[in-house]
């Protein structure tokens, strides 16, 4: 996952697709997010 996501930096650092690029980290966080609370959820029972 970390791997794809410093090949995505890369490649959207060649072709300057900010706004794009800042859906995907938008979505990324969301993610993360909801990750993290269904892990805490997980670990508290």
């Amino acid at each position: 996952m970390l791997l794809l996501i410093i090949g995505l930096i890369r490649t959207i650092r060649v072709q300057n697709l900010y706004p794009i690029w800042l859906k995907l980290h938008e979505q990324i966080n969301l993610e993360w997010k909801l990750c993290c609370i269904f892990c805490s959820l997980t670990l508290r029972y």
